[in-house]
């Protein structure tokens, strides 16, 4: 399930500007607000899976920080 998680995190990735798009609709529709709030969600998901051993958690965890920062 995890992995199901960081994949989807990968569909919401702004290939043009960085940063996730905040949400996406089951038609495909996607909201294009970028909120701290869902970067932050980002951060904790990386750092969680990254603890856990879960692939793609650093590459993640990587990334949403270095948009932080």
């Amino acid at each position: 399930m995890v992995e199901h998680g960081i994949r989807h995190m990968d569909q919401l990735w702004d290939e043009s500007n960085g940063g996730w798009l905040w949400a996406r609709s089951a038609d495909g529709a996607m909201d294009a607000r970028k909120l701290n709030y869902g970067h932050a969600f980002a951060i904790l998901a990386g750092s969680s899976a990254t603890d856990a051993g879960i692939a793609g958690g650093v590459e993640l965890l990587q990334r949403a920080i270095d948009l932080h920062d």
